[in-house]
């Protein structure tokens, strides 16, 4: 759903999803949405720009747009057929046990047959971290504004959370506060100790 304050032809191409709120408001209905998330081995490298372009305009079944990085396998050729493509990879590459229900992390299993992006058509944002088979994956932001993880052939356990730096930097100062707190506790009792054996 997108909310509008009049009629955008940028919106989605079809108006005729376009539900009347009010004079000026419209609710915009997509009836052809993306999966939560998805796999896609045509991974595309192109700017923001485009990347939003895209984003706004294609059909993201075509293919991953992201910015280059070396770790990435690319490949320009869009499919013909890119919808049946699409289909046939998700029946390929098994994404089982997805589960959403923490809004700060992601886990999922997935049977990859054909290497691939996986696409979490959620926002990127820094802070998000992933771990694949335990280990530290990177996660890209694709499609200008979702993440995505590259995943080879095999079976892997996907764990994705949020874990922004400035959090981080809370719990050392949190944990520093409180080693002080008790620092200062211990020095204090020492002193009242230290005292009133003077007083004897």
């Amino acid at each position: 759903y997108f909310l509008t304050k009049g009629k955008s032809p940028d919106v989605f191409r079809s108006q005729e999803d376009a539900i009347k709120i009010d004079p000026e408001m419209f609710l915009h209905i997509n009836k052809n949405p993306l999966p939560r998330v998805y796999t896609l081995d045509k991974v595309i490298i192109a700017q923001d720009e485009e990347q939003l372009s895209n984003l706004v305009e294609l059909d993201l079944r075509r293919a991953v747009y992201a910015d280059f990085n070396p770790n990435i396998k690319y490949d320009n050729k869009i499919e013909d057929d890119y919808l049946a493509h699409f289909a046939n990879l998700q029946g390929l590459n098994v994404i089982k046990e997805p589960d959403f229900s923490n809004p700060n992390r992601v886990t999922l299993k997935a049977d990859i047959t054909i290497p691939s992006m996986m696409v979490f058509t959620e926002v990127w944002y820094p802070g998000w971290k992933a771990r694949v088979d335990g280990r530290p994956q990177e996660i890209y932001r694709v499609n200008y504004c979702q993440r995505g993880i590259w995943l080879d052939e095999g079976q892997h356990e996907v764990d994705i959370f949020f874990l922004p730096s400035i959090w981080k930097k809370g719990k050392a100062v949190s944990v520093a506060s409180l080693v002080l707190a008790v620092l200062l506790f211990t020095a204090n009792l020492l002193y009242c100790k230290k005292l009133q054996t003077a007083g004897r």
